[in-house]
């Protein structure tokens, strides 16, 4: 059970220093990079909407994908 448990501790771990990564990346990321990024996510949300048969999981990516859209429109009015 220990070795079980200090696996997850580290698969946890290396996400949290994955997304710390991710983080960082965006914080130097210019508005063309985020405005091409944000496309790109959505265009993943919306398969994953395709996707998922599970009505909540599906419900949370329609959530994301609209943030994501928002996102981008702001960007994209003020780079205009």
């Amino acid at each position: 059970m220990e070795t079980k448990d200090r696996t997850q501790a580290n698969y946890n771990l290396v996400d949290i220093n994955e997304q710390t990564r991710i983080a960082f990346e965006k914080c130097k990321e210019t508005k063309e990079q985020k405005i091409e990024r944000l496309k790109k996510e959505i265009k993943n949300c919306k398969f994953y909407e395709i996707v998922l048969e599970e009505k909540e999981a599906k419900e949370i990516c329609v959530g994301q994908r609209k943030s994501l859209e928002q996102q981008l429109k702001e960007l994209e009015d003020e780079k205009n």
